[in-house]
């Protein structure tokens, strides 16, 4: 799996190589999303992402990745929101209960300059994301689904550097683990620096996968787990 510094360079190299581009969808769409594919280190066709796969009841989509991805491109200047019947379509059409496929987990509606990523099996009535294509590698984790294996995107902006703000959620951090008597101080002090390095080290792409956000977002998500009810120690962090 390529770093998160690899993959950001070569998406800037990707943006100034499509930014200007005014031509047709059909001119140039494959060959946009085979760049994309491989910016993430992705082989498009070998991990079977399919161009043109026909579907009787919901037409050609430009793109199908079953199981994981529809992508339908547009030429630059449509506004996606034309696409929505496609995108809808196209998704409820592209599980296949006989041979056990499910429906694509997300949608993608891109013209060139613009993007929107729908997850519409668990957010069918908004994106997740939008953004445009000169914001694509400061989003970059947005695509994760883009590499092959089990990797989960993350829609809630990356912070490039460790502000202020996420100073003081840190040294709050410390105050409640000290106060609640949590682990030993020793511990907690060595947690809290491990934090602070996975901060700095998912921002540098040394971490693969974005393991301290998922962490956080599992967390929050989770009332059990986001309980100060019960204490418990960072020996082994």
């Amino acid at each position: 799996m390529r770093s998160g510094a690899e993959i950001e360079a070569d998406l800037r190299a990707f943006v100034k190589r499509w930014e200007a581009y005014a031509g047709s969808e059909k001119a140039e769409a494959q060959t946009f999303l085979n760049e994309l594919f491989a910016a993430y280190g992705t082989d498009r066709l070998a991990a079977g992402a399919l161009f043109e796969d026909f579907k009787s009841s919901a037409g050609f989509m430009d793109l199908h990745w079953p199981g994981q991805l529809i992508v339908e491109m547009k030429k630059p200047g449509v506004a996606l929101a034309k696409a929505d019947d496609q995108r809808i379509r196209y998704w409820q059409e592209s599980s296949d209960a006989k041979e056990g496929i499910p429906a694509a987990r997300f949608v993608v509606l891109c013209n060139f300059h613009e993007f929107e990523i729908w997850e519409p099996g668990r957010f069918p009535k908004e994106p997740r994301l939008r953004l445009t294509l000169r914001e694509l590698p400061d989003r970059a984790e947005a695509f994760m689904f883009l590499v092959a294996g089990d990797v989960d995107p993350v829609f809630t902006e990356q912070r490039r550097e460790l502000t202020a703000e996420a100073a003081e959620h840190v040294a709050k951090l410390y105050t409640s683990l000290a106060d609640r008597g949590a682990a030993p101080v020793t511990d907690i002090q060595r947690f809290t620096m491990q934090v602070v390095w996975c901060m700095f080290a998912e921002d540098l792409g040394l971490l693969d996968g974005l393991p301290l956000s998922h962490a956080v977002e599992v967390v929050l998500k989770d009332p059990e787990l986001n309980s100060t009810r019960s204490s418990t120690t960072c020996s082994g962090c």
